[in-house]
Parts: structure tokens; C-alpha cells; sequence
């Protein structure tokens, strides 16, 4: 139940599964980003700069553009060391409503690794910062908090702890910067624990 709940496996159960020959469900397999993204394009500066996000603050965050028919998209691009592992892309406007619907203000590229965002520019040796959103994050290192991630996928997306279960060994200090709402309590209590498990 433990194990469980810390979304761990037992030493005794993996012996198990050897034992009586029993393969473990196999590693799942991801799809590299596809998308052709751009530099920066005005439309997506002018937005973040609405919101208080400079040009500089985006480029050092490797903020990407991409254009379609309906208009301007800011990319997120994740890393897993060097390797480009996902595309999340964000209407750099606000959402219209279109047949009734209102349209989708963020998305992911089908297929990729969900893990943190900025990854590939923290130092290990500080503490570091994880954020709910990465607007959230890009206000962080604009106001000079630089050292600072972003889960991939809202709260209930869990599964970027098991993507990114070796780097999160290597930090030594989180600083948890949620919401402060109930979803927001809900996951700093759930990663308390689970970094403290983590930890020891």
C-alpha cells in the first residue's frame, strides 16, 4: 500500500516478477517533435510583453513561434539533456469563442515525453523552483529568479515524476511555487511527500 502510494515498487515484488518469469509492462515509446517552429515572431513578443515578459526573458527560455491560418503560437520546447522530447504550443492571444466553442489556449504535439520544462538550463547545486505553468516560470526568471521548471501538463498529470525519476534524485533543494488554490495544496502535498521518498 505504501508502494503504492508513492507510486513506488517493492524490492520483494520485482523478485517476484523474475522469478516466475513475468515481464514488466513494456517502456513506453515516445514520438520526437515534428513541428517546424520559428524564431520569435512580433505577435508572440508583443503578447508576452502584455504580460509583463520581456523579449530577453523569452529568448533565454528558448521560447519558439510557429503561424498558422488562424494566427500566432508560442512554442515550449522540453529537453531531456540535449534532446528535444516535446512541444506544447499557447495561442499568444486571448481565446475566441468559434461555433459555440471556446478555442484551446494551450496544447501538446502528439506523442511526446512529458517531463519538466527548462530542464535543460538549471543548475543542480541551487534550489530550484517548480511552477505549475510555464508563464508562471517565464515571470520567475524575468524578475530574476532563473533556476525555476514547470510541469508539462496540470496537476493530475503525475507522469513526468517517472520520466524525469533520475534527474529529481540529482536536486537538492525544491522550492514548490503553486497556485494557491485546491488543485494548487493538492499537488504541493502530494510532491512533499513524494520527494521526501525520494530523499531517503
Amino acid at each position: 500500500d505504501l508502494c503504492s502510494k508513492y507510486n513506488e515498487q517493492a524490492d520483494y515484488y520485482l523478485e517476484w516478477l523474475k522469478e516466475h518469469d513475468i515481464e514488466r509492462k513494456p517502456a513506453k515509446v515516445y514520438t520526437p517533435p515534428q513541428y517546424k517552429v520559428n524564431e520569435l515572431s512580433e505577435v508572440v513578443v508583443k503578447y508576452f510583453n502584455s504580460r509583463g515578459i520581456s523579449k530577453a526573458t523569452l529568448e533565454k527560455a528558448g521560447v519558439k513561434s510557429i503561424k498558422n491560418k488562424y494566427g500566432d503560437y508560442a512554442v515550449f520546447q522540453f529537453f531531456e539533456g540535449d534532446k528535444l522530447v516535446m512541444n506544447k504550443i499557447r495561442l499568444a492571444r486571448e481565446p475566441k469563442v468559434v461555433n459555440g466553442k471556446k478555442e484551446m489556449k494551450e496544447w501538446k504535439e502528439p506523442g511526446g515525453k512529458h517531463v519538466l520544462w527548462n530542464m535543460n538550463n538549471i543548475n543542480l547545486c541551487e534550489p530550484l523552483v517548480l511552477t505549475e505553468g510555464m508563464i508562471d516560470a517565464l515571470s520567475l526568471i524575468e524578475a530574476g529568479c532563473e533556476n525555476v521548471v514547470s510541469i508539462p501538463s496540470g496537476t493530475l498529470d503525475m507522469t513526468w515524476i517517472e520520466n524525469c525519476y533520475e534527474w529529481i534524485q540529482k536536486v537538492g533543494e525544491w522550492v514548490l511555487y503553486l497556485d494557491n488554490d485546491e488543485a494548487g495544496e493538492k499537488l504541493s502535498k502530494e510532491l512533499s511527500l513524494k520527494f521526501k521518498s525520494y530523499k531517503t
